[in-house]
């Protein structure tokens, strides 16, 4: 074999190997793609499962929970820690148009600014975006939307908001995660198709059916106080009622053992005497003869004093008789 011939088989197997190292090097970098994309998916899984938990733990506590202002701290919390977001409020209507009360809030704020300045207005039109989307959330873009919170108190560049509306259609409370210009890059930008953001509203949901079931059981309770009060006073004027029923059965009763004492003493005076025709005394039950004075004595309260009628006195005492 000629060296040129070699020099060509060598060359060829130079080539097929560097071909090999190639596919080689193209199996290993998608072996790495393929196990980053896993990892990645794998995070993502992980992340969602933990949303999950947090998302039946906190509907949870809000389905069971009777204080509105612990239900506002957890929609907050979730906001935080499982939406992940930088800042979290809750701001109730108070002047039925536009000005808000902060009610809960948490995340990266100055808060010497929010306890100064407590109640925030929003602007007209997005309230009226709101009005008509009662549970439904609104993802707003401050770089790219007229919609934007960016007051020096809350300075919330992109985040999703959420009204709760009254039977009457009015907007009652805001809730809004979201984040700052400044910090973008260290959170997740909120989009509108983002899991988080229909987990949220469900929980936001939960939380409403709560509220109304706090302002029942709170109408309930003023009423069932108020029916106390009413049976407390009735009860007053019964007893009052009852004592003065009891006074007059007492006196009714007294006067009935006088009228029962007096009529037993008249009926022993009753019925036909026993009386001597000479001496004229009376026998009584026992068979013992006294005097009409003593028996009758005896048999009432009559008492006798001692005169002489016009005929004795002519009889016995003439010189003094007229």
């Amino acid at each position: 074999m000629s060296l040129d011939n070699e020099k060509n088989i060598l060359k060829k197997k130079i080539t097929e190997t560097e071909e090999t190292n190639s596919l080689l090097a193209l199996q290993v970098k998608r072996l790495l793609q393929t196990e980053h994309d896993l990892y990645a998916s794998q995070t993502q899984i992980d992340r969602q499962m933990k949303l999950y938990y947090d998302l039946f733990e906190t509907g949870r506590f809000i389905s069971s929970c009777r204080n509105k202002n612990s239900i506002f701290n957890k929609l907050v919390y979730f906001a935080l820690y499982s939406l992940e977001a930088e800042k979290g409020l809750v701001l109730k209507n108070i002047n039925g148009i536009n000005l808000f009360r902060i009610e809960a809030c948490d995340g990266f704020y100055n808060d010497e600014k929010v306890r100064a300045e407590n109640k925030i207005y929003l602007d007209t039109s997005l309230l009226q975006k709101l009005s008509c989307k009662n549970f439904s959330p609104i993802v707003i873009h401050g770089s790219s939307n007229e919609f934007k919170i960016s007051n020096e108190t809350l300075d919330i560049n992109n985040f999703v908001i959420y009204p709760l509306c009254s039977e009457e259609k009015q907007i009652e409370y805001i809730i809004i995660a979201g984040n700052s210009e400044k910090k973008a890059e260290f959170h997740s930008e909120i989009t509108e198709n983002d899991i988080f953001v229909s987990a949220f509203g469900s929980l936001i949901l939960q939380a409403s059916d709560s509220l109304k079931t706090l302002a029942y059981l709170e109408e309930l309770q003023m009423h069932r106080n108020h029916l106390e009060s009413e049976i407390r006073e009735r009860t007053k004027e019964l007893e009052r009622s009852n004592s003065i029923l009891l006074d007059e059965i007492t006196e009714r009763k007294k006067t009935e053992e006088k009228l029962t004492k007096a009529l037993r003493e008249i009926n022993t005076l009753e019925g036909i005497f026993p009386i001597c025709s000479n001496c004229k005394n009376v026998r009584d039950d026992e068979g013992n003869w006294k005097s009409v004075e003593q028996y009758i004595s005896t048999h009432s309260k009559a008492e006798f004093s001692h005169s002489l009628c016009p005929d004795c006195l002519k009889k016995l005492y003439p010189e003094y008789a007229k």
